[in-house]
């Protein structure tokens, strides 16, 4: 299976590397590694725009008559101990989000790894489980087959936009025909 993940020197601008940088060097912190960080990226590259703290999901999207709702997911990578040894993994909390009211149409699981490489998942919320946590072994050190529901919805980060489209799509298919 191809890795479809990105550097992120290469998913950011030369300015916004440049800044980052500065903040990692001068004031020891690594920006990138926030949950906030990326839902902004998320509605920057979406053509989105930030919903506000009170709401149930993170970024919302005009497209054309109807907004599409997107739950953003973050996770930077890190070492977890398992009965057979310890692996480095990315964690997602609360995966279908707190809105249960007005759900989100999509989700958006970004991951980045200790190499500074980007992972993206865009996923329908309806295929989510609504589990306390999804875990799974970083793309970086995976070996053989994936174990994981989240695979099939990998998507570059520079591939963002489109790939929000797609699964809405999928959404409002799955909607009609329910």
């Amino acid at each position: 299976m191809p890795r479809l993940s990105e550097a992120l020197d290469s998913v950011l601008g030369p300015e916004e590397m440049n800044a980052l940088v500065l903040l990692r060097d001068g004031m020891g912190l690594d920006i990138a590694r926030t949950h906030q960080f990326w839902e902004s990226f998320v509605a920057v590259a979406t053509s989105g725009r930030l919903t506000p703290r009170s709401c149930p999901w993170d970024v919302e999207l005009d497209h054309y008559a109807e907004p599409i709702r997107i739950e953003v997911k973050f996770s930077q990578e890190f070492d977890c101990v398992f009965r057979n040894g310890t692996r480095p993994v990315l964690k997602f909390a609360l995966p279908r989000g707190g809105g249960v009211a007005k759900p989100s149409d999509v989700t958006v699981f970004i991951g980045i790894d200790s190499a500074d490489d980007v992972h993206c998942w865009v996923a329908p919320t309806t295929v989510i489980p609504q589990v306390a946590s999804i875990t799974m072994t970083s793309p970086r050190v995976r070996v053989g087959r994936s174990r994981t529901g989240l695979d099939s919805w990998e998507c570059p980060p520079s591939e963002l936009l489109p790939a929000v489209l797609h699964t809405w799509r999928i959404t409002l298919a799955d909607r009609s025909a329910a």
